[in-house]
């Protein structure tokens, strides 16, 4: 597939451009070394254009300084705030054993390694164990829902980490305070969205707008809870391109990765402050604007058009 940008052009003549979710390298061939970096690298080379979809993945390529013509345009969420026309939360809480007491955190996408699940099980134990996270820990019953299929099949670690995941689950008692809705049509994504207290998304390498299920959590303007970088700034998220900033208790709260105590902290500065709650839930409605699908798709339009205006076709 990395190939095709060069095919093509070769061999057809045909204007191409290439998208980079993220540059990441390829599960397969884990043993090939630095021959995984050129595979990933070669359509920027060869393609007439190649988008990216976040700052970091942005700044990186344009440092490689090989991309023919590069450009940035994130991507938006793909589960559109639309739950079932009937919807009415508190009903559905209710249908599903969720009391108007209970806390309920929603995690939302596939579960693997780099996605902060142990940190997110040892937030749970601690916020529904008595005397920590907050004055009213002893008063909460919190509880997990796990939304969409369990792992991808891209990763053969997957199944490893569900099955580590799932024992630690057990071993920490919390088992019991999770619900798998399995995988499940958009709008009850959007309606278990809408039922949460709050999103939390723990991920390992730090909130990013090139994961979709951030994007979604934002969409539908969820109080969210997400990890900054590894050492990165930790009262920001994101930004650069002319793409907005996620900041710690604006628009999202802002924990480091790789930190469950720290996550349950700020977990409970949500469930406790229903101000704090309002303000997120607003500001991540505001950050949630810069990346609708209509002006996502116009954008690709113009820069597709710009593309054949100049030419190239593609050969190396």
């Amino acid at each position: 597939a990395n190939l095709a940008p060069w095919w093509a052009g070769r061999v057809t003549g045909a204007t191409t451009a290439v998208t980079y979710h993220d540059l990441r390298v390829p599960y397969l061939f884990p043993k090939a070394g630095r021959l995984r970096e050129v595979v990933t690298h070669l359509p920027a080379r060869t393609a007439d254009l190649a988008i990216t979809t976040n700052a970091d993945d942005h700044t990186a390529l344009a440092a490689w300084g090989k991309a023919t013509r590069l450009a940035l345009i994130p991507i938006g969420s793909n589960v559109p705030d639309a739950p079932p026309p009937d919807y009415e939360r508190d009903a559905f809480r209710a249908e599903h054993g969720i009391t108007p007491s209970t806390r309920l955190l929603a995690y939302f996408g596939f579960l693997n390694a780099s996605k902060g699940g142990m940190d997110l099980l040892a937030a749970l134990a601690a916020l529904r164990a008595d005397g920590s996270g907050g004055e009213a820990a002893n008063e909460r019953d919190v509880r997990l829902v796990m939304i969409g299929g369990k792992v991808g099949a891209s990763d053969p670690t997957n199944a490893a980490y569900l099955a580590r995941f799932e024992a630690a689950a057990a071993a920490a008692g919390v088992a019991e305070a999770i619900t798998w809705t399995g995988h499940v049509p958009r709008p009850m994504v959007s309606a278990w969205l809408h039922a949460a207290d709050a999103v939390v998304l723990p991920y390992a390498d730090g909130g990013s707008y090139r994961r979709g299920s951030l994007l979604a959590a934002l969409e539908h303007g969820r109080p969210t809870v997400t990890t900054h970088a590894p050492g990165g700034p930790a009262r920001s998220v994101g930004g650069g391109g002319g793409l907005p900033t996620l900041v710690d208790g604006e628009s999202a709260r802002l924990a480091p990765p790789e930190d469950g105590a720290a996550l349950a902290r700020a977990i409970a500065s949500v469930l406790d402050d229903p101000t704090t709650s309002a303000r997120l839930a607003h500001g991540a409605r505001e950050i949630a604007t810069a990346f609708g699908w209509p002006a996502i798709a116009r954008r690709h339009l113009a820069l597709y058009a710009q593309a054949r205006v100049a030419g190239g076709g593609g050969a190396p």
